[in-house]
């Protein structure tokens, strides 16, 4: 958040100053890399000693997971939809604003950046305790439904020309952001049904989410494209698509949610 406010200092003092900003933001992440280069994690003897999976192998395993494991499969398709409603709208949303507010840099950085990442960092705890305490299922209903308020909020503020649907959804996204990163992170192991498998779930987890982050920008902006605003409407009912879902997930229960042998 440091780092957010003073480039958005930067930027509103010259706006030539990306040529400092983004080499800047280069050379932090190149500290990055040197600094993991640096982990060693000792690896047991019996993994070490286990053949390479060939392509054709990984695939049959990717088969096997979404055909024996339910809850994997039902928590991957809401976290799908929800992703792609995001990506779908995120960048169509901050156009629009810009083009119908007359909103400075650090205006925009407060209500989209700063207030979001704040209440991501506040809300992760309370985020774990409905985990611990309802269960996966329960966490992605609550998201789908926050994650649909927040682009209600965005089309609402369009149509009035009212600030303080932008806040409200300012304040939504980062309070989902919270329930979306942490059960991102540990949906995985959630799920896997040994510690061995957590890298196979995370790795399916995360080729789905790659191909939704490459795909859904492009297949927003052309619906954008042909019927404008409303393509944020569209994002907000593929949103809603992710409750019922969750629902099935949440029947499942955790004792569903392994594979079957």
């Amino acid at each position: 958040i440091p780092s957010l406010l003073l480039a958005d200092y930067l930027i509103k003092l010259n706006p030539q100053n990306y040529r400092i900003i983004f080499p800047a933001a280069g050379i932090c992440a190149t500290l990055a890399c040197i600094f993991y280069s640096q982990i060693r994690v000792p690896s047991p003897q019996e993994r070490l000693a286990r053949p390479r999976m060939s392509i054709r192998g990984g695939l049959r395993k990717v088969r096997e997971v979404f055909t024996d494991n339910k809850g994997f499969r039902y928590f991957q398709i809401a976290f799908f939809l929800s992703g792609s409603a995001f990506f779908m709208s995120h960048h169509i949303a901050l156009m629009l604003i810009e083009d119908r507010f007359a909103l400075e840099p650090d205006q925009l950085t407060l209500i989209f950046v700063v207030v979001p990442l704040l209440l991501l960092t506040v809300g992760s705890p309370l985020w774990g305790r409905i985990l611990d305490r309802f269960g996966i299922g329960h966490c992605r209903l609550i998201i789908a439904i926050l994650l649909t308020l927040y682009l209600s909020c965005y089309l609402l503020g369009l149509w009035s020309g009212a600030l303080v649907w932008l806040v409200f959804a300012g304040i939504l996204k980062g309070v989902t952001n919270g329930g979306g990163h942490v059960t991102w992170y540990l949906g995985s192991s959630h799920f896997a049904p040994h510690p061995d498998e957590v890298p196979t779930y995370h790795g399916i987890h995360l080729l789905l989410n790659g191909a939704r982050g490459l795909l859904m920008p492009w297949i927003g902006l052309q619906l954008y494209f042909v019927i404008g605003q409303w393509a944020i409407l569209v994002a907000m009912l593929i949103s809603l698509l992710a409750a019922p879902v969750s629902l099935r997930l949440m029947n499942l229960g955790r004792r569903d949610a392994q594979p079957i042998d």
